[in-house]
């Protein structure tokens, strides 16, 4: 069998917002604040369990569904606190993925994914951002791949790389891979192809 089901809930309403759930640890005045846990206990048959946290559905025309917000803890005069996402680990496979996804429009567009630093303030610079693959011992790394969708009614999305303004302009490097015992890795660029007229050109050019 299974073990006993824990249930919150608050009351449905008529009129009005329903009531709120809230998860809350303590204040400490000579300690670090309480911990939230959330877990699924271990099994040994089938898949592992679920965490599931999803934002309100509503009804209501123009309204935007709840949203899901995860925040790292603020700091007054340290690092402020870290989101961290990670996949379960495998001892014997591989691991579990990261599947970033925007919702669905069955009437319009799907929506957007930003990943983006805040500005910086008086004084520092702005965030990095750093997309890497993992090292390998024994085989090759993985790959990393930016691809816009392909179109049927229209022209394909766009990929533009540019570096902002500012008292130096910004380099942009693009290098392969080197290699310890043989040839090299290329640089390709090729422009697209077409079934009907021409394929497209490649511009290299300084501005005036």
């Amino acid at each position: 069998g299974v073990s006993g089901a824990l249930h919150f809930q608050t009351g449905t309403t008529s009129s009005g917002a329903s009531g709120r759930i809230d998860i809350v640890s303590g204040a400490a005045t000579g300690g670090k604040g309480g911990d939230i846990m959330l877990s699924v206990g271990n099994g040994n048959t089938g898949v592992g369990g679920i965490i599931s946290i999803s934002g309100g559905k509503t009804s209501a025309n123009n309204q935007l569904g709840g949203e899901v917000l995860l925040y790292g803890g603020e700091s007054s005069s340290g690092v402020g606190g870290s989101v961290i996402v990670k996949g379960g680990e495998s001892s014997s496979n591989t691991g579990g993925s990261i599947s970033f996804t925007t919702g669905l429009s069955t009437a319009s567009s799907s929506g957007s994914i930003i990943i983006s630093s805040v500005n910086a303030g008086t004084k520092g610079v702005s965030g990095a951002l750093e997309f890497r693959t993992g090292t390998s011992s024994c085989g090759s790394t993985g790959s990393l791949k930016i691809q816009t969708g392909a179109a049927t009614g229209g022209a394909s999305g766009e990929l533009v790389i540019s570096v902002g303004e500012g008292q130096s302009g910004g380099n942009v490097d693009i290098s392969s891979g080197g290699a310890s015992q043989n040839t090299g890795g290329n640089i390709f660029i090729k422009s697209g192809y077409s079934d009907a007229t021409s394929s497209g050109g490649i511009i290299l050019s300084t501005v005036n």
